[in-house]
């Protein structure tokens, strides 16, 4: 096993899989093939994790991309090598208010209901921050605590019945 080219195999599965096999906090780029640990670990948020349920196209991630239409990458550009700093929480939310998600757009193109599920994560009281979570339709909101987030997600859970809704600590 020690030959194996475990980076390309991850990739063959899909692109956010070598990420996960990290086993550490990592800034992402290009197609999830640049991996770059972060030096230091990330802070803890709290948050609600919330997929609608819908029904999602076997082609959905290839739709999504293709809606996306950005050119790729050219390898060792500044936008895919720049690494944030991150020391503290509220540095953290910085990075990911300034980052966002590229496939928020294309995905509720392709997924509607995404963007009634940001909406709602939005409205929450102490709604920090929502987002979705790759290619979607699973999407997230931070709160400023875990009693804060266990409160959306009863009131959510209320509203949305449907909708898998669990709080979460993300770290």
């Amino acid at each position: 096993t020690a030959g194996l080219d475990w980076n390309g195999l991850c990739t063959g599965l899909g692109a956010d899989v070598p990420v996960c096999f990290a086993g550490e906090a990592t800034w992402m780029s290009g197609t999830g093939t640049r991996l770059n640990p972060l030096a230091q670990p990330l802070p803890k948020l709290d948050a609600v994790l919330v997929n609608p349920g819908a029904e999602v196209p076997s082609d959905k991630t290839a739709r999504v991309f293709r809606a996306l239409a950005a050119p790729p990458l050219a390898e060792g550009s500044a936008a895919a090598a720049a690494l944030p700093t991150v020391h503290d929480r509220e540095a953290l939310l910085a990075v990911m208010r300034r980052t966002g998600n590229d496939l928020e757009a294309p995905a509720t193109a392709v997924i509607p209901v995404i963007d009634e599920v940001l909406s709602a994560l939005e409205t929450c009281p102490g709604s920090m921050l929502a987002r979705l979570s790759g290619a979607g339709p699973t999407c997230f909101a931070v709160f400023p605590d875990a009693a804060a987030a266990q409160s959306a997600a009863s009131e959510l859970k209320s509203a949305h019945p449907t909708w898998w809704i669990v709080p979460a600590v993300l770290q």
